[in-house]
C-alpha cells in the first residue's frame, strides 16, 4: 500500500513540474524576442556563444544602428573581458544573437563606419594590444568590420594608430651593447567614402645600457614619414593599399 501512494505522489508530482514547466517557457520565449531584452542578457548570450560564460566582463560598450543586410537597426555590444581579451557581438532588433567577432584585444571603442555603396555601416573598432611587461611592446590598431549576410563579422580594415617597441642587441647576440626603440604614430583621414589616408611617421632611437635594465633617457636615430592609400573594392567588399577600385 505505501508503494502505491509513493508512486501516486511521485506521479502527481511530475505532472505538477510538467504542466509548471509548460506555463514557464511561453514566458521565456516572449522574453527572447522581446525588444528591450536587458544589456546583461546580451552579454550573457554572447558569452555562452563564445563559450566563456564563466567570465565577468570588465567593460562594455554598446551602440544601436543599421549593421547588417538584414531589416532594422542592430544592437553592436564590444564586451572587454580584461587584459588583451574582447569581442564584438551582434543583436537584431528582437535581441537574437546573430554573429560574434573572432578575438580582439582591448577594445575602448567602435563608432559606425560608412562602407561605400552599402546602406548598412561598419564598425570602426580602436583595439589596443598590450604586451609591454615581459613583451616589451603596445600596440593600437584601427580596425573595421562589417555584418555580411551570413552575419559574420568581416574585417574590411586594418591597419596599426600607434606602436611602440623595444628591444636590446644582446638578445640576439652576447656581446650586444644596445636598446632599441621604435615609435609609430600614424594619422588616418577619409577624404572621401572610398578611400582612407595613413600617414605614417616611424621614429627610432637608441642608448646603451644593460641588458637587464631599461634606459630612463634614448637618443633619437631617425624619423622616417610616409603615405599609405587604401581604396574600396566593390568586388572583394574591402579595403586595399595602393589599388584604386577598376
Amino acid at each position: 500500500m505505501f508503494r502505491k501512494l509513493l508512486l501516486i505522489f511521485t506521479c502527481v508530482g511530475i505532472l505538477a513540474l510538467a504542466v509548471l514547466g509548460g506555463c514557464h517557457w511561453p514566458n521565456l520565449t516572449k522574453n527572447t524576442i522581446s525588444g528591450s531584452v536587458p544589456e546583461t542578457e546580451l552579454v550573457q548570450r554572447a558569452l555562452q556563444a563564445k563559450g566563456l560564460a564563466s567570465l565577468k566582463p570588465v567593460k562594455v560598450i554598446k551602440l544601436a544602428f543599421d549593421a547588417s543586410p538584414l531589416p532594422g537597426e542592430e544592437t553592436i555590444l564590444a564586451i572587454n573581458l580584461g587584459k588583451n581579451l574582447a569581442f564584438l557581438a551582434g543583436f537584431d532588433p528582437n535581441g537574437y544573437l546573430i554573429g560574434v567577432s573572432r578575438d580582439l584585444a582591448a577594445i575602448p571603442s567602435i563608432t559606425p563606419f560608412t562602407l561605400p555603396g552599402l546602406a548598412e555601416k561598419g564598425i570602426l573598432v580602436t583595439e589596443v594590444y598590450d604586451n609591454m611587461v615581459g613583451g616589451f611592446e603596445q600596440t593600437t590598431w584601427h580596425r573595421v568590420f562589417r555584418l555580411d549576410e551570413n552575419n559574420v563579422f568581416q574585417q574590411v580594415f586594418a591597419y596599426v594608430k600607434t606602436t611602440e617597441y623595444y628591444w636590446h642587441d644582446a638578445w640576439d647576440k652576447p656581446d650586444g651593447l644596445y636598446w632599441h626603440r621604435v615609435n609609430e604614430d600614424n594619422t588616418f583621414t577619409f577624404p572621401n567614402p572610398e578611400e582612407i589616408t595613413v600617414a605614417k611617421k616611424v621614429s627610432r632611437y637608441l642608448a646603451l645600457g644593460d641588458p637587464k635594465t631599461m634606459p630612463a633617457e634614448f637618443t633619437l636615430e631617425g624619423t622616417q614619414s610616409e603615405t599609405a592609400h587604401f581604396y574600396w573594392n566593390t568586388t572583394t567588399l574591402r579595403f586595399a593599399e595602393g589599388k584604386i577600385n577598376p
